[in-house]
């Protein structure tokens, strides 16, 4: 008797020793929709079908990298706004915080989180942009997971759509170090760096490196900031811990990340390549190896016949695990709220709150029960009260 697919999955972790948890883990969903997936209760995209086929297929041990898509721009020539944030984002709009003003020239925006959807008036002709950086990647994730779906799924829509691709970064993380920023620096300017970039920049405490200065820079920057195409390569370890983020029991360090940042037609080529094959690894470090490699010179023998260096090639794909692309979902916070708060409003309050101790008062606390909120700050509320899959339910 021919199994299903769900039992086929159930039976190959079973011969891998695997836990539910193992496998959604690496497949960046939760061990709960992966149990249901198991059990027939949920049924997956072709693209996360393909995804789970391809994950317990060549199960490794754990991949030194994991790429995820951090950053996306569309515009669609349309004034449905309702129709791109409902059907196409599956956004409920009574959870959509609406600003009256816009960027990049349009009229007005709606977020949920850091998923902004900008729109415009029929006059000036510009359609409707989505737009999502990094944190809004993962909040879409979240999205994405319920719905069974991924990445490849959603931007095969986005072109169905007639979706213009404005801009797509894809985010390498290295979580063993194999990239030392350091090192790369000094490759660079030693003239082991040969690449169609001409331009590099090493940044070090928000100072530019020169050729004489030290090779400790925490970004390094490959190609012009101007270009249709360019790379940063950063020390996230480091920011994370600025930012004061604190990781899961679930979510592996990420030492150094490496973006590769493209726009336009560059955009539009790297996501059809990536439908095209469903490969993102073959996608994004093809674009790397095209326009970029770190060598190691040899004394009397010409530049280009300079060996490719070890961890260059390590990180590029030799020797190592294979790199899929991986799913962080997050439900939108309020961050920037919390720190402007921390910054600018704490201070004040913790002055009032003294004084009402010393006069034995509570007028503080009276004013800001008795403030009235934006319909602004009504909609972060919502967004923030409210779970993706209660989300989800009000659309189906």
């Amino acid at each position: 008797m021919t199994m299903t697919w769900s039992e086929q999955i159930k039976t190959r972790r079973h011969e891998l020793q695997l836990t539910q948890t193992a496998v959604a883990s690496r497949l960046g969903i939760t061990t709960n929709y992966f149990a249901r997936l198991e059990n027939t209760h949920a049924h997956p995209s072709s693209g996360l079908q393909a995804q789970i086929d391809r994950t317990l297929k060549d199960w490794s041990d754990l991949s030194p990298l994991t790429v995820q898509v951090d950053y996306l721009r569309v515009r669609f020539p349309t004034n449905k706004a309702d129709h791109i944030i409902k059907d196409l984002c599956w956004i409920d709009k009574d959870f959509i915080n609406y600003k009256d003003w816009g960027r990049y020239g349009y009229a007005d925006q709606y977020q949920l989180g850091d998923i902004t959807i900008l729109t415009s008036t029929p006059t000036q002709k510009l359609g409707i942009l989505l737009e999502m950086h990094g944190s809004g990647c993962r909040q879409f994730e979240s999205m994405l997971i319920a719905h069974g779906m991924v990445w490849e799924d959603f931007l095969y829509t986005c072109l169905q759509e007639k979706g213009i691709i404005k801009r797509i970064d894809f985010a390498i993380n290295d979580h063993v170090g194999l990239l030392a920023i350091p090192e790369l620096v000094k490759k660079c300017q030693n003239n082991e760096y040969i690449s169609v970039m001409r331009k590099y920049e090493a940044l070090a405490s928000s100072k530019l490196l020169d050729d004489k200065s030290e090779a400790t820079g925490d970004t390094l920057y490959l190609g012009s900031k101007k270009s249709d195409i360019y790379f940063c390569i950063y020390n996230k370890e480091v920011e994370q811990a600025q930012k004061g983020v604190t990781l899961n029991a679930e979510q592996r360090p990420i030492k150094t990340r490496f973006e590769v940042r493209l726009f336009n037609e560059r955009a539009i080529l790297a996501v059809e390549d990536f439908l095209s094959h469903r490969n993102l690894e073959n996608t994004v470090f093809g674009i790397i190896q095209r326009y970029v490699r770190f060598v190691d010179k040899r004394t009397g023998k010409a530049r280009n016949q300079w060996p490719l260096n070890k961890r260059w090639a390590q990180f590029c794909g030799k020797n190592r695990a294979p790199v899929q692309l991986t799913l962080a979902p997050e439900l939108p916070n309020v961050n920037r709220q919390r720190a402007w708060i921390q910054t600018q409003v704490a201070p004040t309050l913790k002055a009032l709150f003294n004084i009402d101790g010393y006069q034995g008062t509570l007028e503080t606390m009276q004013d800001i029960k008795n403030a009235k909120l934006s319909p602004q700050q009504e909609a972060m509320i919502r967004e923030q009260t409210v779970g993706v899959d209660y989300l989800v339910e009000q659309l189906e």
